[in-house]
């Protein structure tokens, strides 16, 4: 009997320790972010560390790094960038975030300006590419959650931009077409190249070139 009750023990104390080191490998898993995402969040740009997109929450217990929609913008931008073969740096005028554009002789050819406004279903995240004269040379949105219906017609719309000036005050449907019957997601984004412009000129970024 003695030998019975000291077996189970033993096969109990067995059962506690794969339980033990169960719940210890749970927390190693779950409880700290893994280094890719770790490193992400040490890679972020100033842009990204200024406005705040980085979800990055440090306790004493874990470390928690969210790869979300303002980290990828990044992505989206490199994209972006390299499609006219050039390269960016991120400037900084007085809180104002944009990107200056080189080319392989590093010569200053334009810039790249983030907007962002709400639209029918949630907010509407854009690039514009200006040159040196800020006449906007392409409108890219690379983040919306509008119905897909209302953004039918939306890559006229957006090139209807080109060759304005970004700080003009353009009126749908006159100045700019497209996007037939979303007047939201329209205003919204003439409303976003608008003030970008208007806080570039503020900035004389293009009459200093």
């Amino acid at each position: 009997m003695q030998s019975l009750a000291r077996s189970d023990k033993v096969s109990k104390t067995k059962g506690m320790s794969v339980f033990l080191i169960l719940i210890f490998m749970i927390i190693t898993l779950f409880g700290c972010a893994p280094t890719d995402q770790l490193q992400a969040c040490e890679d972020a740009d100033s842009l990204m560390v200024e406005q705040g997109g980085v979800d990055c929450v440090a306790t004493q217990e874990e470390v928690n790094c969210t790869t979300n929609q303002e980290i990828l913008y990044k992505d989206y931008l490199k994209i972006f960038v390299s499609n006219y073969n050039l390269s960016n740096v991120v400037g900084k005028k007085n809180e104002f975030l944009y990107y200056y554009l080189y080319d392989n002789a590093r010569e200053l050819q334009g810039f790249v300006f983030l907007a962002e406004e709400e639209g029918w279903a949630g907010p509407i995240k854009l690039f514009i590419k200006t040159n040196l004269q800020g006449e906007i040379q392409e409108v890219y949105v690379w983040h919306h959650t509008e119905t897909p219906v209302y953004v039918i017609g939306i890559d006229d719309f957006l090139a209807s931009f080109v060759g304005h000036k970004i700080d003009a005050s353009l009126t749908w449907q006159q100045d700019v077409h497209g996007i037939t019957g979303a007047t939201v997601t329209a205003e919204s984004i003439i409303k976003a190249i608008f003030n970008q412009g208007i806080r570039a000129s503020e900035e004389d970024l293009f009459s200093a070139q």
